[in-house]
Order: structure tokens, then C-alpha cells, then sequence
């Protein structure tokens, strides 16, 4: 005597569901995470790039014996800067405000990065 059994080969509707939903969540949280990293890394290239500008307007202020309230140039900036440029290569397209000695110095963001919305103005913290 012969038992017949049926069988199915392949899978399940509802276990391709379930493994969709599963690799979709994951991606959900490495696309977030990816994100949050990009927008963070670039905040910091902006801060990076405001401390050189405050560095060079130091050295200026300096070798010149300018005092507070005098202001560089790009060009007078640019001898103190990495390959004799200024402004630095910009991440997001800021624009970098040098601003008088004893000001900071500052960039305009056109993009939201994190805290700070399109159009903000970032400063050294």
C-alpha cells in the first residue's frame, strides 16, 4: 500500500510577505542612520572650515599688527589657508562671511542640516 503525500514546493505568500517587511525595515533604519551621519558630517566640515577662517584672520590680524575691528580680505586670508585659497571648499554650498576681527565668522547654509533650517547662519560653537 502507497501513502500519497502532498507536497508543495516553494514558499508561502505570507512567508515572501514577511520577509519583504522584515528587509524593508531594515533598510528604513540604515537609509535613517546614513542620513543622520551625512547631515552631521557635513555641519562638522562647515564648524572646521569657520575655526580655519578664524585662524587665518588671527594670523592677518598679526603679522599686519591690525587690531579689532579691521577686516581681511579673501585674498589677505588666503596666504594663511591649505594651497593659498580662500574661501575653503565649500560642502553644501555655504557662503563664509569673514566679518571684521573680534566678530566670528560665519557661513549662510542654503540646506536644513540638523538643528539648523535653510538660510540659517552657522558660528563656531
Amino acid at each position: 500500500m502507497q501513502i500519497k503525500t502532498n507536497r508543495q514546493s516553494g514558499f508561502s505568500l505570507l512567508g515572501i510577505t514577511f520577509a519583504v517587511v522584515i528587509v524593508g525595515l531594515l533598510a528604513a533604519i540604515v537609509i535613517s542612520n546614513f542620513v543622520v551621519a551625512r547631515e552631521r558630517a557635513q555641519l562638522n566640515s562647515i564648524v572646521t572650515n569657520l575655526r580655519i577662517t578664524e585662524g587665518a584672520k588671527e594670523q592677518w590680524r598679526i603679522d599686519h599688527k591690525k587690531a579689532t575691528g579691521d577686516t581681511p580680505s579673501p585674498h589677505d586670508l588666503g596666504q594663511y589657508c591649505k594651497d593659498g585659497a580662500y574661501p575653503p571648499a565649500t560642502v553644501v554650498g555655504e557662503i563664509y562671511n569673514i566679518n571684521a576681527i573680534g566678530i566670528t565668522a560665519t557661513a549662510k547654509i542654503p540646506v536644513r542640516l540638523r538643528k539648523y533650517s535653510a538660510g540659517s547662519v552657522v558660528t563656531i560653537p
